[in-house]
């Protein structure tokens, strides 16, 4: 199966409080925006990208328009599913892998696993979560829960769905619990960023280019 892809990519990103664009924070020296579209363009399953952005983040919308593997989508930025909503009608009625802009240690084989989970669920929606538990013991503080199957689990920010079905009240949803670290460290706190630097070695870099 070969789906397009909508990274999202226009929140404010105030949690972080470093002064700057959340997708625009630098690590390794990159924006961590485009560590999410290496993924996308790594994985087998994905043959188009398109990042949502909003009135809230202006430069991230300039870096993405010197690059040729993105379409630019500019969103209301209302809210999360407002934009995503919006986003994925504009794109049309094709099967959508969305992700959050803040998942900086996904991989091409995470992608590819997501939608071969997608394929076989026969489900017009998928939603990948984690246990509440795991990310309480890393220190994270979920911003939500679920319960499933008699435990707590977490929205990581990435979703498949069907375009044609946007709008409609009721989508019924496959739930794919995963364990990696590199699905839910999000990064929304710095002490998120002090938890990337132990899953994936990174070193962050504002957009002023001092150390956090």
């Amino acid at each position: 199966m070969i789906l397009k892809s909508l990274v999202m990519a226009g929140g404010r990103g105030s949690r972080l409080n470093l002064g700057l664009e959340k997708p625009m924070l630098r690590l390794n020296g990159v924006p961590m925006i485009d560590f999410v579209i290496s993924a996308l363009e790594g994985a087998s399953s994905i043959d188009e990208i398109y990042v949502a952005v909003s009135e809230r983040t202006p430069a991230t919308a300039r870096h993405l328009m010197t690059s040729a593997r993105t379409w630019v989508i500019k969103t209301a930025g209302t809210g999360y599913h407002e934009d995503l909503a919006q986003a994925i009608r504009t794109i049309g009625s094709f099967n959508c892998l969305t992700v959050s802009a803040d998942l900086p240690a996904l991989k091409p084989g995470d992608i590819d696993f997501v939608v071969m989970e997608y394929a076989a669920r026969r489900k017009p929606s998928l939603s990948v979560v984690a246990p509440a538990e795991e990310l309480r013991a890393r220190g994270i503080e979920p911003f939500s829960t679920i319960r499933l199957n008699g435990e707590d689990v977490v929205p990581c920010g990435i979703n498949v769905i069907d375009g044609s079905m946007i709008g409609e009240r009721y989508i019924e949803e496959s739930m794919l619990v995963v364990h990696s670290p590199r699905f839910f460290v999000n990064i929304n706190t710095v002490r998120d960023l002090d938890l990337l630097r132990a899953i994936e070695g990174f070193d962050f870099r504002a957009a002023g280019g001092g150390h956090g």
